[in-house]
């Protein structure tokens, strides 16, 4: 479904692919499938759930997924969030996928 949504772009279900993403009861893999599908759909639900999901403390997988959303999305907006984010102690991966979405916005 999520490959299909995306695919497609079919944007009538960018806030369940956002749900989807943020929704801590599913595997790990399903969610950052999610991420990953968000960024097809630039408004400020993906941006917000992308954003939620980068700042909590969930797997790293999925935070690094969050944060090349993030990027492919665009939004210089959340720089500042990304440039606080590199001050922090993170997982190396998620550092670095910060470090980058952080270039692609500049």
């Amino acid at each position: 479904w999520l490959t299909l949504v995306g695919g497609f772009g079919l944007e009538a279900h960018a806030e369940d692919v956002a749900a989807l993403a943020r929704d801590t009861g599913l595997p790990t893999d399903v969610r950052v499938h999610a991420a990953r599908v968000l960024p097809r759909f630039p408004g400020e639900a993906a941006v917000s759930a992308l954003q939620e999901i980068l700042l909590s403390r969930s797997d790293p997988q999925l935070r690094v997924a969050a944060a090349e959303g993030l990027a492919d999305l665009g939004d210089r907006s959340v720089a500042p969030v990304l440039a606080t984010l590199l001050e922090e102690d993170l997982p190396r991966n998620v550092w670095s996928a910060v470090s980058a979405a952080l270039d692609r916005l500049r």
